[in-house]
């Protein structure tokens, strides 16, 4: 049988841990996110000087922004991604920002929005193209398919683009794979079916 002193001193140490998890738990501030006059607000990805980008939608459809400094922008709103459907999905700190849109038909292009400049993504041969991810340097990754006539599915793989070169990814032996993160060393992928 334990001594009295050794359940007493587990007593303590329980209530110390349970008040130190709790403790931490409230030093947490949470804000509502919400475009002016929005129906929809999402956010997205999030950098290191706490700008964010997402989606916002006055009606449909949903265009991207930057939120910044406690200011919301429209991200090249006399663009494609002020026109069509557009969300952001990562920024890098130097303000690279990568998402998607939807061409006038519908289909998925990646985009790459530097110094206010828009780049398209698009892997070659694919019929959808999304950016998930950039790093630092620049270096974009995400995700390409390949659709039937019908919509159907047939083929996802993973990419990382470099000053206008990509590189398919894939994870051996799956039947998809979608990268949505990269650091300044490697990428992270996420495999599905």
């Amino acid at each position: 049988m334990k001594s009295p002193k050794y359940l007493i001193a587990r007593a303590l140490f329980v209530v110390a841990s349970f008040v130190s998890v709790t403790s931490a738990s409230a030093q947490f501030t949470f804000n509502s996110l919400d475009f002016p006059g929005s129906t929809l607000t999402s956010g997205r990805g999030i950098n290191n000087h706490g700008e964010i980008v997402g989606a916002y939608r006055l009606e449909p459809p949903r265009h991207a922004y930057l939120f910044k400094a406690g200011h919301f922008a429209p991200l090249a709103s006399s663009t494609v991604l002020g026109t069509n459907f557009s969300e952001a999905f990562k920024s890098n700190d130097r303000g690279a920002v990568v998402g998607f849109y939807q061409d006038d038909i519908g289909n998925p292009h990646g985009f790459l929005l530097r110094k206010g400049v828009l780049t398209t993504l698009d892997f070659p041969t694919a019929s959808n193209t999304g950016a998930w991810g950039i790093n630092e340097s620049g270096t974009a990754v995400g995700s390409w398919s390949i659709v039937d006539s019908d919509g159907n599915l047939l083929a996802a793989h993973g990419y990382i683009w470099k000053d206008g070169t990509f590189s398919q990814i894939d994870f051996p032996g799956a039947a998809a794979t979608y990268l949505y993160g990269i650091n300044a060393r490697r990428y992270h992928r996420r495999v599905g079916f």
